[in-house]
């Protein structure tokens, strides 16, 4: 991982550089806009961003970022062990240990409802099996999209 910080200017625009593979649709792509690179700029906000795929605007764009990254100051020391040590981010993590973390991040708001789903939705009679339990959430999920 590589952080770097440009050292004479703020910059605070937001650019989403992606380089597909040769053979693929096109060179490459950008967006540009509002979104930080976050659930509150991806999901929780109204951003407004933009999707560039004429090859000129990729091709600017990482002009202009390569030139931007070649000036700019190396700070990865001073961040590397909270990303290290408070993320999962590491050089240590299997590829089914990155597969659990996707599980438990795709599920975990149906994970952390387990005592509701049991308490409200649940028959007192209903024998608690496991998955019995899965077509109650199951349920409950359709009831709040529909």
């Amino acid at each position: 991982m590589e952080i770097r910080a440009y050292p004479t200017e703020n910059i605070h625009a937001k650019l989403y550089i992606m380089t597909f593979v040769k053979g693929d649709r096109d060179v490459g792509w950008v967006i540009t806009g509002s979104s930080n690179f976050n659930q509150p700029g991806l999901i929780d906000n109204f951003e407004f961003n933009v999707e560039l795929k004429a090859r000129a605007d990729y091709e600017f764009a990482l002009q202009k970022f390569n030139e931007l990254w070649k000036d700019a100051v190396d700070v990865r020391e001073r961040y590397i062990d909270t990303i290290q040590i408070k993320t999962w981010l590491n050089n240590t993590i299997t590829p089914y240990e990155l597969y659990l973390k996707f599980l438990y991040e795709y599920f975990e708001d149906e994970l952390s409802l387990a005592d509701e789903v049991f308490l409200k939705y649940l028959p007192k009679e209903f024998k608690k099996l496991e998955y019995q339990e899965q077509a109650v959430l199951n349920a409950r999920n359709r009831e709040h999209k529909g």
